[in-house]
């Protein structure tokens, strides 16, 4: 229940062909702050209280053929990609297909409570394969000295046995870990119906005791109003006790609630210091979202020595967004000195990571011949790949060149 991810572009993959029946799987949800489709331009569209709609963008191998909940006009449709206009505060989502089973999104599983008026959201959705745990939306957990007895449900609960681990997490007798497991499976329907309230009192009782990853659940559980009386303040008591444990999850979610204010005053630099804070904890995807803030100065001062240090540890960590970066600020001299070999070695990272935009640049340094030497082939191979990817920019450029 206590995902969040906070990249910025949307990534496109293809699938092989698809059978009837089958399911998917979220494998992304992202907060795009960059994409203003929502917000300006003919691709905008307002809600029956004359707000702007949230977008989603998902990138899907099969027809979206209705989604259903406060989707607002129809599904436009460009190739993979499919837009979806949601009204804003919107909690969920109910997507059909042609090929596949429906699949329900709730928002809250991937840490947005509700979607906010003109944002867009990158969706990836991936075959769910046959062998799939399904267990990849839940949080490890500290593993402390354990009793046999706590061992042996831990285990029934990772072999998805929920009705053997709900027995033995019940018999532990005022075990925050245990109280902790009870609460996820109450909350996700493990087990035992999907009961809200009673997953909150399974993570108070668990918080109480001081188990981070309990005080964070249950600071969504009363950021959300589920199974409790919606309340930002309690929400960011017990997300900041979490946080005061160094819980990366708990700082992204503080740095959330400050940045867009839904609840209370909007705080940027409030925002910033708990993002600071989970990033360099290792939150993956924060240092992306720090250093766009100071590149472009949103919200922020500008600042591009800032940008390039957040984009660099994004990037030592495999970011395809900060590698692709780097590589701009380094071909433009935003910050650092104009460096066309240090631009093409680091699209070459972030192209090698399905990053269209970064194969794009580095078909046109091949076609240039900057920082590379000149290849057309090359850079046709580049630009057929971004192309294949769904960026536009090389489609026009592979017209152009007669490929």
């Amino acid at each position: 229940m206590r995902r969040i991810f906070i990249t910025i572009l949307s990534f496109v993959s293809f699938f092989p062909f698809i059978s009837q029946g089958q399911e998917f799987k979220v494998a992304s949800f992202d907060y795009n702050p960059s994409d203003l489709t929502a917000r300006v331009g003919e691709y905008s569209r307002v809600d029956l209280d004359g707000r702007k709609c949230a977008i989603l963008k998902i990138s899907v191998a099969d027809d979206i053929v209705e989604a259903q909940g406060n989707v607002v006009g129809d599904i436009i449709k460009k190739g993979m990609e499919k837009w979806i206009y949601i009204a804003h505060d919107s909690k969920h989502v109910k997507l059909l297909f042609d090929k596949h089973h429906s699949l329900m999104l709730n928002f809250i599983d991937y840490n947005y409570p509700v979607v906010s008026e003109q944002m867009v959201y990158d969706v990836k959705l991936e075959e769910k394969v046959s062998n799939d745990s399904g267990a990849t939306n839940k949080l490890s957990v500290d593993r402390p000295q354990e009793t046999e007895l706590l061992k042996d449900a831990k285990k029934a609960y990772e072999e998805r046995d929920f009705a053997k681990a709900l027995r033995l997490f019940s018999k532990i007798d005022n075990d925050k870990e245990a109280q902790y497991y009870l609460g996820e499976m109450y909350y996700e329907g493990e087990g035992v119906s999907k009961n809200d309230k009673e997953a909150a009192i399974w993570f108070r009782k668990s918080a109480d005791q001081g188990y981070a990853l309990s005080q964070a659940n249950l600071g969504l559980l009363y950021l959300c109003g589920y199974g409790v009386e919606e309340d930002c303040q309690e929400a960011i008591k017990w997300f900041t006790k979490a946080a005061e444990q160094g819980d990366i999850l708990a700082l992204r979610n503080l740095g959330n609630i400050y940045y867009f204010g839904e609840d209370i005053p909007k705080d940027y630099q409030e925002a910033v210091k708990w993002w600071r804070l989970g990033a360099e904890k290792g939150d993956p995807d924060l240092p992306y979202l720090l250093g766009i803030m100071y590149y472009e100065g949103n919200k922020i001062n500008k600042d591009y020595t800032e940008a390039y240090k957040w984009f660099l540890k994004g990037a030592e960590q495999n970011n395809e967004l900060c590698q692709l970066r780097i590589g701009v600020m380094y071909y433009n001299g935003f910050g650092v000195p104009v460096d066309y070999k240090q631009a093409a070695h680091w699209w070459k990272l972030s192209a090698d990571n399905g990053n269209s935009r970064a194969m794009f640049n580095l078909g046109s340094l091949y076609l240039d011949g900057l920082g590379v030497k000149k290849n057309e082939a090359e850079a046709v191979k580049w630009f057929k790949l971004s192309a294949d990817h769904g960026n536009e920019d090389a489609k026009r450029k592979i017209r152009e060149m007669g490929y």
